[in-house]
């Protein structure tokens, strides 16, 4: 029993017991399901090099993992795919060229587009500000991305539209 200062007279109080069947039954799901979701979460990705001189893409799960799309906002009203980078290296400066289309795939032209990379797992932001320029036909040049060490990274567009914004975020795990 428990005084009125706090403190336990008898018998300590113990944590419910769950090796039972019940108990094991609860780990068994547990440790199925996170193994299902890191599985999910690896098929959704795909690791690719990109040149841009002849558009040419080849996969490589040694220099990095990315999703590049093609990827729904987070809003619903553009989709966006990364259709050109270099090799993906920290240390280096890149230059990627992106597509936004609508959902029905027509070319989003000549809107505001901010981007902004940091790290999602210490808040590490770029050295560098990235800045979007309209090159024609629903594509955007994106000059000025340095990542500045081998992790994870999320490259986030927000889109202005005369009637609102949208944004699209752009995630890649750099090894080297």
């Amino acid at each position: 029993m428990m005084s009125t200062t706090g403190t336990f007279h008898g018998a300590t109080p113990r944590a419910p017991r769950t090796t039972g069947w019940v108990g094991w039954l609860a780990v068994a799901t547990a440790l199925s399901l996170a193994t299902s979701l890191v599985a999910s979460a690896k098929c959704s990705m795909i690791a690719v090099h990109t040149s841009e001189a002849d558009g040419a893409v080849a996969s490589s799960d040694a220099d990095a993992i990315t999703r590049f799309g093609p990827i729904r906002s987070h809003l619903g009203r553009l989709h966006g795919e990364v259709i050109s980078h270099p090799v993906l290296l920290s240390g280096t400066d890149q230059s990627w060229t992106v597509r936004l289309t609508t959902p029905a795939g027509t070319g989003i032209n000549g809107v505001p587009v901010t981007v902004e990379a940091y790290m999602p797992v210490t808040g590490d932001r770029m050295p560098t500000r990235p800045v979007a320029r309209y090159i024609g036909d629903g594509q955007y040049r994106i000059e000025g991305l340095r990542f500045t060490r081998a992790g994870w990274w999320n490259v986030g567009l927000a889109v202005r539209f005369a009637f609102g914004g949208d944004s699209l975020a752009f995630n890649l795990i750099l090894a080297r």
